[in-house]
């Protein structure tokens, strides 16, 4: 199977788990993963994710979308901020720690205010 099927496949395990183990349902999950990009986000990780338990990975998720939540930025700038990441950087700034990630968004929110 392609790499992509496969990541495919670990997508729809998880929307299935987060409605599952977070007790929301599809509606709820389908914004949650519009809002937060995380369907990028996992096939980001899936490397990652391939040796983890479902726990783990939502656990993951959970601590991720909180740690955007506690950096309070406009939908419209986390968008941006997210996008300007390196993709090769994501899985050891978020899978291996949250806060890295965080200070990478407000390093690059404070560039940007301050050359642009």
């Amino acid at each position: 199977m392609a790499r992509a099927d496969n990541i495919l496949n670990m997508q729809i395990t998880i929307v299935n788990c987060m409605k599952q183990q977070w007790n929301i349902n599809y509606n709820e999950v389908s914004d949650i993963l519009d809002k937060y990009d995380l369907l990028s986000y996992i096939a980001i990780c899936y490397e990652e994710y391939n040796s983890m338990g479902i726990k783990g990975i939502l656990e993951d998720l959970r601590m991720y979308i909180d740690a955007i939540k506690e950096a309070d930025y406009a939908d419209e700038v986390l968008e941006q901020l997210i996008s300007d990441l390196e993709p090769e950087n994501l899985p050891k700034q978020y899978f291996f720690g949250t806060s890295v990630a965080i200070q990478t968004l407000r390093f690059k929110k404070i560039r940007r205010e301050i050359v642009g």
